[in-house]
Order: structure tokens, then C-alpha cells, then sequence
């Protein structure tokens, strides 16, 4: 009997840790991992590049560190097509391949704005490098910066702005405004109002104007200096950044039976397993289920070492289903600020001292355990 084929796209976090331990755990499988890039990176630690507090090399391992030696590793160009049985690939050498597959694994990500738009890395951390160094000119030189959306990554980002530029905010030199569809405070009202107190606080605290209530309406595409309120405009401006959202990173595909939600991403059951075709699932941020920050990765991996072998085997009774579990969150707003809540069972949710929030994310931004992040070779 030939040998399972098992195939996953994407070599972030998810994408990598799938792959080695489906390869540890069945080691008669074989596994293929189709990577655009020939390295990983600390998402969490992103927004921290364009200011300066990290380098390109500080959040980045190469693969070739990370993926198990028995992986079959494929540097690619993009995939042109995938169905139930094959990926079409184009490869990092320019030549169109064929890659067959018993089950698919989707774990291609989310496309960001700038300045932290993940997808315009390249596929080597000079090319990396040299984003974030064009990225940091432009900011470097805008006197006026919006950013649109203060849910996490917003906040996090007028945090890094409003800490590295605390002189030139303050003398007015420079100025950051932050636009947020929510009434009167950040984030919304799943979190804490105190929680949501503390963090509006400290962006005022540190210059940065805020406005509430509203939408901003920028067009990227025309690189306008105009950003449209509902009955006003913000003129003059230099550099906008949507933080409003990702959408989805998914590749071409033909199949018409693999359904989507407005942004994108694909739609899954609880096994992980898309709609209409039991044998291709979607992991970590292309699926459109709750639960997919990193801390959730381990329990998506389990997930699919289960149903993975279910498939193979066809006793689909046994099927696996992720489970959100209520788990504390934190916000970094500059490395040396942080806000965060836990829940309580029965009683909603405490807010986390924030000192313990600085200790445990804002100074680093979990980039002291790059290697658990990225992936390793389990």
C-alpha cells in the first residue's frame, strides 16, 4: 500500500508545527510542506520592526532550522490551483509542478496592512529587511499619521508610534490620530471596561489624538492625503494604516464547493474540516472559526493528528473537535506598557496587572521564545 500523502501550504507558525508533528506522529506519512518564504517569523513582535525595536533577524528563524528533516520541503513561488487531490505549484525556480495529496492542510494566513503586511516580506529575510527599512522611511518622515481601527493590533501599533515618537508628539512636530468605530473607547465591549480605560488613558497620555464613532474612509489605491469622516475630513495626511482587519491569504483555487465568509476566510467545522470536502482542512487565521491566536496552535495540531489519521483510515467516527477554551489576552502598548484580562469561570473576566503584562509580553513580545513560536522540530 502506497504511502499517505499529506500536504500543507503555508510555512507559518500553524503550517509548521502541523507538519513536523504529523511526521513525528506517522512517520509512514509523507509529508510536504509548500513554503513562499525560506523562513519564519514572530508575528506577535511585527509591529515592533517599524519603529525600530526589533530587527528583521532578531524575529526570523530560517526553515531549514525548524522543519524536521523528513518533511518534504518545497520553496515555491505561489500555488496556482488546488483541489481534493492536487496542488498546481509554480517553484521558487520558475517551474509549474504537480503535487498530489490524500489530505490537504490549509495554514496560508492573513493578508495585513501596512505596516506590518506579512505578505510583502518576500521569500528571504533580506527582502524582509528591506520592507520594513522602506516602511520606516516613510513613517520616519510623515508629520501627520492616522491609523484606522483600535482593536488589538491598532493599540498595539499607536503604542509602538506613541513611544518611539514621545518627543516629537509632544512638541507637535508629529501627530498620530486614531480613528475607532466604537463609542467612546477602544477595542469593544467583550473586554473590560477598566481595561479599556487603562489603554484609551495611556494613548492620550502619550499625545496621541483619538476619534471615536467613526469610520475612515482612505483610498490606498489613489495614496490620497485625505482621510473622510461622516461629515469631515483629516487633511494633509502622510501615511494612513488600516488596522481595521485581515483578510484572508488564501491561494488560487477551482474548487466551487469551498466556501467562504466576507473576508475570505474558509469556512470550517469543529473538526477543523471545510464545509464540503472532508479531506482538505483549514488551521490557524485562514479559517473563519474562533480560537486562532497562536496560543491556540498546539490544540489545532492535536485537532488535526486526530482527524488526519481519521481520514486516511475512513473510520470518520472517531472525529476530534477543537474546542475554544476562555484564555487570558494581552496588549502591548509600547514596551513598556500592557493591559490584559483573565477569565473566571462563572464570573466573566479580572483584569491582569499590568506590570505582569509588561513582564510578560511588552518588553519582548514573546520574542525570548522565538523557537516555540515559529516552530521547532518536535
Amino acid at each position: 500500500m502506497a504511502s499517505p500523502k499529506i500536504t500543507v501550504i503555508g510555512a507559518g507558525s500553524f503550517g509548521n508545527h502541523a507538519a513536523n508533528l504529523l511526521t513525528k506522529t506517522y512517520p509512514e506519512y509523507q509529508v510536504t510542506l509548500l513554503a513562499d518564504r525560506d523562513f519564519a517569523y514572530n508575528l506577535p513582535a511585527t509591529h515592533r520592526l517599524v519603529v525600530g525595536g526589533f530587527s528583521s533577524k532578531d524575529i526570523t528563524r530560517p526553515l531549514s532550522e525548524i522543519i524536521a528533516p523528513k518533511v518534504n520541503l518545497i520553496q515555491i513561488k505561489e500555488v496556482i490551483d488546488f483541489d481534493t487531490k492536487e496542488c498546481k505549484i509554480i517553484t521558487k525556480a520558475g517551474q509549474q509542478e504537480t503535487v498530489p495529496h490524500d489530505v490537504l492542510i490549509l495554514a496560508t494566513g492573513s493578508k495585513w496592512g501596512n505596516p506590518i503586511a506579512t505578505q510583502n516580506f518576500g521569500a528571504s529575510v533580506d527582502s524582509m529587511a528591506k520592507y520594513i527599512e522602506s516602511e520606516a522611511a516613510k513613517l520616519n518622515a510623515a508629520k501627520k499619521v492616522v491609523i484606522g481601527g483600535l482593536g488589538f493590533v491598532g493599540l498595539e501599533l499607536a503604542g509602538e508610534l506613541g513611544y518611539k515618537f514621545k518627543d516629537q508628539l509632544s512638541s507637535g512636530e508629529k501627530e498620530v490620530i486614531c480613528i475607532h468605530s466604537s463609542p467612546e473607547n477602544v477595542l469593544d465591549s467583550s473586554y473590560l471596561d477598566s481595561l479599556r480605560n487603562s489603554s484609551r488613558n495611556y494613548l492620550q497620555n502619550m499625545n496621541i489624538k483619538l476619534i471615536f464613532n467613526e469610520k475612515a474612509d482612505y483610498d490606498e489605491k489613489a495614496d490620497s492625503t485625505i482621510v473622510k469622516l461622516s461629515d469631515s475630513t483629516i487633511e494633509n495626511v502622510d501615511l494612513y494604516y488600516n488596522c481595521t482587519g485581515p483578510i484572508a491569504n488564501l491561494p488560487a483555487t477551482t474548487l466551487s464547493g469551498l466556501e467562504t465568509n466576507g473576508r475570505g476566510f474558509v469556512k470550517v467545522q469543529k473538526t477543523l474540516q471545510t464545509l464540503n470536502y472532508p479531506n482538505i482542512f483549514a488551521i490557524g487565521d485562514i479559517n473563519d472559526a474562533p480560537g486562532k491566536r497562536i496560543i491556540y496552535r498546539d490544540d489545532h495540531a492535536q485537532v488535526l493528528k486526530q482527524n488526519v489519521q481519521s481520514v486516511i483510515s475512513g473510520n470518520t467516527s472517531q472525529l476530534k473537535e477543537f474546542v475554544v477554551k476562555p484564555l487570558a489576552v494581552a496588549a502591548s502598548i509600547g514596551p513598556e506598557v500592557g493591559v490584559g484580562q483573565a477569565p473566571i469561570p462563572f464570573f466573566g473576566a479580572v483584569k491582569i496587572p499590568e506590570f505582569l503584562i509588561v513582564r510578560m509580553k511588552s518588553t519582548h513580545l514573546f520574542n525570548e521564545k522565538i523557537e516555540d513560536i515559529v516552530g521547532k522540530v518536535a
